[in-house]
């Protein structure tokens, strides 16, 4: 399966992570939204709590180049 026919998983997390920086600067830069960008931040921890609580999305999100034996 190749990930230009096939969506893959593992690019989601770094795609996350990198939305996580951008509201950091947001809230750096521009000062009024910063309540906004907490709150969007609270929801994002969260979700992240819940996903390192998880091994199957753990196994999904491995690169698609590593096998397992």
């Amino acid at each position: 399966m190749l990930g230009e026919h096939t969506p893959m998983l593992s690019g989601t997390y770094p795609a996350f992570e990198t939305l996580i920086e951008w509201w950091n600067s947001l809230a750096d830069h521009v000062p009024h939204c910063d309540p906004l960008v907490q709150i969007g931040l609270t929801w994002a921890d969260k979700y992240d709590d819940r996903l390192g609580a998880t091994n199957a999305y753990a196994v999904a999100m491995h690169e698609p180049g590593i096998f397992f034996k």
